[in-house]
């Protein structure tokens, strides 16, 4: 079964109680490189509930997002639509790995959609720095050692059943952009928003012979972490749910819905009930709010998360918001100059005035915040914010620092991956496009350098397909096309090599 959100057929398995009927709505949400068929092996036993199953973009039979960009929110806001699809009103998440993000990310969210988490290999309980390095190790991995071979020796680590032909397949249906798109999100990831105060009460699942989540880390880490229960599973590695799916459905039956394992007191149920009305009071109330901005492939503002509408359209709102996130603190008189350079004095006092009003009546409104600071001399974005493009500059100037190759080709390859030939399309304001010319003229290099790394260690068809997304970035250079036909034609593939030679007379002969 398939369900269209956001223009992307995303594949799903339904299953209803043999009694058509179900209190609880349990979704599971799978991790990186597998699929809704993963879940399996824990399907019958958990065949009293109303069971959502999906697979992720890239995965399985679901199709890739737009402009193959991963990010965090993608997976959340395609959860959400999903259950407004199917017509789900209150569920309980079990994910894994990934999947764990997405549930505490949703569950953060979405407090009034959700009665209970189910975390299983939480990317959490390892610290950035370690988790950064445990990514990076994956990474390199899957690129020197090829993906059939890393498949085999990651599953002999995640289950005893690594011959499992559901798990082998699916794994090997996962192409290496996607692995390492969805790898970066977990290197990177924010973590923190994982670990604030959920209403949802959270129970943590891990297996007795889980090395990579070993119990004892958790143990150590749990005093630090958002408090939940933990739950030791016998006779398993980390993929509980493949190597005992019993036990571990009993656990999460136990945990979802209590009341059909035990026999509860009448003090005990009003206790449960004290608790179950907690999550009703804690829905909206932040002591914290972050503003999120994403810019580089498609406009989105979020606080907390959640996505603000409005008209960002009219008053030149998305341009005024990415030049104060680009700039900071700005004067009104640049602020003139830049957007209303034909405007008298008094005019543009008078737009910048309504285009303020009009942001902060998008931005800050509709949860009380002052992220728009507004002086007698001076425009101002402060306090919690977070961009795709600030981090973008910081990967850049990352880049620039570093003195190991190794280092410089890992911020490199995650260049890669945010940066497309469209970026910062769609705007027409000088400053914006000013700022789209120098970011790609400072990319190319970072792509190029990459490029010849890759050529000069015999990786050549990797080395084609930076030159490739350089030549993309910056078309006018059509040397490039020249030496894409050479490697082609060193590799002994005399078509394409033929078909790029002449694409290269075509830009000479146009040029002419």
């Amino acid at each position: 079964m398939y369900v269209q959100v956001d223009s992307r057929n995303i594949h799903i398995q339904e299953a209803l109680p043999a009694s058509g009927q179900s209190e609880h709505t349990i979704v599971l949400i799978h991790g990186m490189g597998q699929d809704l068929w993963s879940w399996d092996p824990i399907i019958p036993f958990l065949a009293d509930y109303h069971i959502i199953r999906y697979d992720l973009p890239g995965h399985g039979a679901s199709g890739i997002p737009a402009k193959k960009v991963f990010h965090m929110h993608l997976f959340t806001d395609e959860l959400y639509d999903l259950l407004q699809k199917l017509n789900v009103t209150r569920v309980s998440l079990v994910g894994y790995e990934l999947g764990a993000c997405i549930a505490m990310n949703f569950s953060s969210l979405y407090p009034e959609l959700v009665e209970r988490v189910i975390t299983i290999a939480h990317p959490s309980y390892y610290p950035l720095i370690i988790r950064q390095k445990k990514i990076d190790q994956l990474i390199q991995d899957i690129h020197e050692r090829g993906l059939r071979v890393f498949v085999q020796d990651y599953l002999m680590s995640l289950t005893y059943r690594h011959d499992l032909q559901l798990l082998v397949d699916a794994y090997l249906n996962v192409s290496v952009n996607t692995y390492e798109a969805v790898l970066q999100i977990m290197r990177n990831y924010d973590m923190k928003l994982n670990n604030r105060p959920l209403a949802q009460p959270v129970l943590h699942l891990v297996g007795e012979h889980d090395n990579v989540y070993p119990l004892e880390l958790l143990y150590k880490a749990m005093p630090y972490m958002h408090p939940s229960i933990l739950v030791q599973i016998p006779n398993a590695k980390s993929l509980i749910h493949v190597d005992n799916p019993e036990y571990t459905a009993q656990r999460i039956v136990a945990f979802v819905d209590p009341e059909a394992t035990t026999c509860a007191s009448v003090l005990a149920k009003e206790a449960m009930l004290y608790y179950d009305t907690l999550t009703k009071s804690h829905n909206e109330q932040r002591d914290e709010f972050h503003l999120r901005i994403d810019i580089i492939h498609r406009f989105e503002a979020r606080i907390n998360g959640r996505l603000l509408g409005g008209n960002w359209k009219v008053r030149k709102a998305q341009e005024l918001l990415i030049y104060l996130l680009y700039h900071g603190r700005v004067s009104r008189e640049r602020l003139y100059d830049q957007f209303w350079p034909d405007h008298n004095l008094e005019k543009a006092q008078n737009t910048l005035r309504v285009s303020i009003s009009h942001l902060k009546k998008l931005i800050d409104k509709p949860y009380g915040t002052s992220f728009i600071c507004s002086k007698r001399d001076n425009i101002e974005l402060k306090g919690n914010i977070e961009s795709d493009l600030i981090e973008l500059l910081q990967d850049i100037q990352l880049f620039q620092r570093s003195r190991k190759e190794e280092d410089k080709e890992l911020i490199a390859r995650k260049i890669s991956q945010t940066v497309h030939a469209d970026i910062l399309e769609g705007y027409y304001n000088d400053s914006i496009l000013s700022l789209r010319e120098e970011l790609l003229n400072t990319i190319a290099p970072i792509i190029k350098w990459i490029a010849n790394r890759y050529e000069s260690q015999g990786r050549v068809l990797d080395s084609i397909l930076y030159y490739k997304l350089m030549l993309s970035m910056l078309p006018d250079e059509i040397e490039l096309i020249q030496k894409v036909s050479d490697l082609y034609d060193s590799l002994q593939l005399k078509g394409l090599a033929r078909e790029w030679q002449e694409r290269y007379i075509r830009e000479l002969q146009a040029d002419e």
